[in-house]
C-alpha cells in the first residue's frame, strides 16, 4: 500500500513536520547552552524515541487522569462529556510535545498503518510501540501514586476500579460487536488523520492538526465508546492493563469478559489500515497528477528543515537526493508548464544546496546568477526556472 498523495514523508513521519526552524519569531531560550551540555544526545533515532516516550506519556496521563477523577468520584468530578473532550485535548497537547520530533503517533495504530503506507520504515515500529505502551504504563503509574488513598477508599479490594485503567465491553454487548466497534472508531480515527496531512486535500496548516485530531479523538469518543469504552489506541489499553497486573488487581484483568484484552489490542491495528485502504482507494489516489508536483520521496527533502539533516556531516547525502528532484522539476516544466513550477520550493531548496557546499546564503546571494530577483515570488517565469536548473547543474550540485 503506498501513496500517490503527497504527505509528510519524513523517516518519522504523521505530524512531524508541525514546526520548522524560521516559523517562529519567539524561541525557547536554553539556560545553558547546548554545546555545553554533555548529555546532548546525537543519535536522530533516539531523539525520535524520547520524544515519542514523552509525548505518549503526556497524553496518557492527562487522559487516565481525568478517568480517575471521574470514577472515583462517582460523576461528582465530571462526566463522559468531561472524558470524551480530556482525551481529545490530550491528545493535542500530545502532538505539540512530540510532533516536530518523533511524528507523535501516541498509537501502535498509527504507526503501523504509516509503515503499512511506506511513511514509516518497519524497522522503527517496534521501537515505537515498546516506547508507547511503556510511556501508558509509566502514565498509569503515575496517576496511581496521585489517586493512591482515594482508591484505598472507594475500592480496596482492586475489584471495581479496573475499568479507569483498559477499557471493557458493556455488560449487554459481545466481544464480536466490541471488535467491530473498536475496528470502525479506528478506520475513522486514520481516515481523518490522512485526510487532515494530505496536502493535497484542502489542507488547514500544519499548526492546526494538533487540535484538528485532538477533535477527531474527542468526537469518535463521543460516537462509538457505550460498546467499549474505546480505546482505538492498543498503547492506551495494554500499557495500563499491564500495569493493573503489577498493581494489586490480579490476572484478572486479562482474563474479564472471555479473555477481552485482545480485541483493543487487534481490532485497532487492523481497523487503521483498514481506514487507510479506503481513504487511498477513494481519494488519496486520485488526485490530479498537478498537484502531486515532484514524487513524495524527493519533494519531502525540500520540507525537512529539522533534526533530519542537523546530523549530516557532508552535503552529499542531500545532494544525491536531490537529482530526482531536479529532473522532476525540469520535466514537469515542459509538460505542464508554470503551473507545475512551485517557486517557494525551489528558493528553499537553493538554500539547502549552499549549505550543503558550506556557501554564506541569503535571499539576495541566490538571485545573483543574472541577476534574477530571488525564488520568493509567486510569479517567477519560466525563463528564471530554467536559469536556476542550469545554474545548478553548471556548479556540479546535482548532476
Amino acid at each position: 500500500m503506498t501513496r500517490n498523495s503527497d504527505l509528510e514523508k519524513n523517516s518519522h513521519a504523521a505530524y512531524a513536520d508541525l514546526e520548522s526552524p524560521g516559523d517562529q519569531n519567539l524561541h525557547l531560550q536554553h539556560l545553558t547552552p547546548i554545546e555545553n551540555v554533555p548529555y546532548v544526545v546525537k543519535s536522530q533515532f533516539a531523539k525520535e524515541m524520547m520524544a515519542e516516550f514523552l509525548a505518549t506519556f503526556v497524553t496518557m496521563l492527562f487522559g487516565l487522569s481525568c478517568m480517575t477523577q471521574v470514577v472515583l468520584s462517582s460523576e461528582a468530578s465530571g462526566n463522559f462529556v468531561t472524558i470524551a473532550l480530556c482525551w481529545g485535548l490530550s491528545f493535542f497537547f500530545g502532538i505539540t510535545v512530540g510532533g516536530g520530533v518523533s511524528g507523535a503517533h501516541l498509537n501502535p495504530a498509527v504507526t503501523t498503518t504509516l509503515a503499512l503506507l511506506k511513511l514509516l520504515p518497519w524497522k522503527k515500529v517496534p521501537f515505537y510501540i515498546l516506547n508507547q505502551v511503556a510511556a501508558a504504563y509509566v502514565a498509569a503509574l503515575f496517576v496511581y501514586i496521585l489517586y493512591r488513598p482515594m482508591f484505598n477508599e472507594v475500592d480496596p479490594d482492586r475489584m471495581t476500579t479496573h475499568t479507569i485503567f483498559a477499557t471493557y465491553p458493556h455488560e449487554n454487548v459481545g466481544n464480536f460487536t466490541c471488535f467491530l466497534t473498536e475496528f470502525v472508531a479506528t478506520a475513522l480515527l486514520i481516515l481523518g488523520i490522512l485526510a487532515l496531512l494530505d496536502q493535497h486535500n484542502r489542507p488547514i496548516g500544519k499548526h492546526a492538526v494538533p487540535p484538528a485530531v485532538g477533535a477527531l479523538v474527542s468526537t469518535i469518543a463521543m460516537g462509538f465508546a457505550m460498546n467499549t469504552g474505546l480505546a482505538i489506541n492498543p498503547a492506551r489499553d495494554l500499557g495500563p492493563r499491564l500495569f493493573m497486573l503489577c498493581a494489586g488487581w490480579g490476572s484478572r484483568v486479562f482474563s474479564l469478559n472471555h479473555y477481552y484484552f485482545w480485541v483493543p489490542i487487534v481490532a485497532p491495528i487492523t481497523g487503521g489500515a483498514a481506514g487507510a485502504f479506503v481513504y487511498e482507494a477513494l481519494i488519496g489516489y486520485h488526485h490530479p497528477e498537478k498537484s502531486r508536483g515532484p514524487h513524495p520521496d524527493n519533494g519531502r527533502l525540500v520540507l525537512a528543515f529539522d533534526a533530519n539533516f542537523s546530523d549530516l556531516t557532508s552535503g552529499l547525502e542531500i545532494i544525491e537526493g536531490l537529482k530526482d528532484f531536479i529532473a522532476t522539476k525540469a520535466e514537469c516544466l515542459l509538460h505542464e508548464g508554470l503551473d507545475a513550477v512551485i517557486p517557494h520550493e525551489l528558493h528553499q531548496v537553493t538554500k539547502l544546496l549552499l549549505t550543503a557546499k558550506g556557501d554564506a546564503t541569503d535571499d539576495a546571494s541566490l538571485a545573483k546568477e543574472e541577476n534574477q530577483p530571488p525564488f520568493s515570488s509567486t510569479k517567477s517565469t519560466p525563463r528564471a526556472l530554467v536559469i536556476w536548473l542550469a545554474t545548478a547543474a553548471q556548479s556540479g550540485w546535482v548532476l
